[in-house]
């Protein structure tokens, strides 16, 4: 909940007595002065033994006064009793809700300029990135490492704006870093951003001390950029870079930039162009720098720096990636279950049944070829299930969930949300679990 909005409130409620709840009603009650309840009442169903249930159709409705603080945590009573029955049962719970409260889930930003950072685990903005590694290999062009400590300047094929000014070059560092412009400049230091030094314009993915020549293999400590001029974006990637001073036991990093070309891709109001950072494998992630620094040193956009993470920021991790954009946050609209059978043009459609109780299908229709993510969180933004991630063609699709987690456990009954990203959208729909029958 944020200051100045009005929103559905869906709580699940579980029957640990030893009957039925039959028709369970709910009362919502706030002495918050911050706080009013258009609609306080909603109704549960009936709740078997050991079941939860949601209000799902028959939700709350809770609004926040505009001049609300933020990080502020109001308190609630839910009333709930049964109607009929062997006998009448009534029960009052209490419970807590933060308003304006930053959490991982949320983009980290935005800095003074405007730049705002979202990471593939922010699933309820538009603007969250999909992790999808780009392989360049064996058809990137790769930079000779003379030592430790180098950076080369190469030219970018597209005017790529940063902090408002164009660049057309960029400087590739071995310890993990880009800066835009043209130099020679090495920093195997890492610090805080912004940092007075001699590099300006820093965009920092993973600034540590990296590329130790003494590590016991071959392919190891390669750098590679590569125009893909088919996508109109550029690509740098660092290939398992060793870290120094790890002796005969070295601990490898694979991460890679994307500078997508801003008269291709969505384009926000300043015109600055989009930044990627995909993370394949990380090792060691305690001692570095992660952000972008303007061109005047001056300000920057601070994502972690030695595992002092941002309130908003996730935790680097494989199969991770993070935007850098001047694009404001848009939340994306969370869609209500359908039970139609017609098919949209492009996205979810429904899921169905929905709610469930050992499975349930997920329904959605591509207007054209597209890289495909469908996984499942659980209501705190948690990845539970990847049901699917890779390239399909253009067509209608259906994928069954049965329920199960990565691992293959049993979820618990509860509210969930299912994601599906393509290149050029996302979208995300509730998924209610009511029971799960063994």
């Amino acid at each position: 909940m944020d200051p100045g909005e009005t929103v559905k409130l869906i709580v699940s409620v579980k029957n640990e007595g030893i009957d039925m709840a039959p028709n369970v009603n709910g009362i919502l009650k706030c002495n918050d002065p911050y706080i009013t309840i258009p609609d306080s009442v909603g109704t549960f169903g009936i709740i078997d033994i050991d079941s939860t249930r949601a209000n799902t159709v028959d939700f709350f409705q809770v609004a926040i006064s505009s001049s609300c603080p933020v990080d502020y945590s109001s308190d609630f009573s839910l009333v709930l009793s049964t109607q009929g029955g062997n006998y009448p049962y009534k029960k009052t719970v209490t419970f807590s809700m933060p308003v304006g409260k930053p959490d991982s889930l949320d983009p980290t930003g935005p800095d003074t300029y405007g730049y705002y950072a979202y990471s593939s685990d922010d699933i309820l903005y538009q603007q969250s990135p999909v992790y999808n590694w780009v392989e360049i290999e064996n058809i990137g062009t790769e930079i000779n490492i003379p030592n430790s400590e180098y950076t080369t300047t190469v030219n970018i094929p597209f005017n790529f704006k940063y902090y408002g000014t164009n660049f057309n070059q960029v400087r590739i560092s071995t310890d993990g870093w880009i800066a835009f412009g043209s130099g020679s400049q090495v920093a195997y230091s890492n610090n805080s951003l912004p940092s007075n030094d001699a590099i300006a314009s820093m965009v920092a993915i993973f600034w540590d001390d990296l590329v130790d020549n003494n590590a016991p293999s071959s392919q190891i400590n390669q750098i590679f950029y590569y125009n893909d001029a088919t996508n109109h974006r550029f690509i740098i990637e660092w290939d398992s870079l060793a870290h120094w001073g790890n002796g005969t036991s070295p601990k490898y990093e694979v991460f890679q930039i994307i500078l997508n070309d801003p008269a291709y891709y969505s384009n926000p109001p300043t015109g600055d162009g989009e930044i990627i950072f995909q993370y394949k494998k990380t090792s060691v992630t305690n001692s570095c720098t992660v952000g972008i620094e303007n061109n005047n040193q001056n300000g920057a956009l601070s994502y972690v720096y030695n595992n002092d993470y941002q309130t908003t920021a996730s935790v680097l991790k494989n199969s991770f990636a993070i935007k850098f954009t001047t694009e404001p946050p848009t939340l994306v609209i969370v869609s209500e279950p359908e039970v139609s059978d017609g098919l949209n043009k492009s996205g979810l459609d429904k899921v169905f049944p929905n709610p469930f109780d050992n499975s349930t299908t997920i329904y959605y229709s591509l207007p054209e070829q597209s890289v495909v993510s469908l996984k499942i969180y659980d209501i705190n933004g948690r990845l539970i299930k990847i049901l699917y991630e890779g390239l399909q063609p253009e067509g209608n699709y259906s994928i069954a969930w049965n329920g199960k987690d990565d691992a293959g456990n049993q979820t618990s009954a509860g509210m969930y949300l299912v994601k599906l990203s393509t290149d050029t959208f996302n979208q995300t729909m509730k998924l209610c679990r009511i029971k799960y029958e063994k």
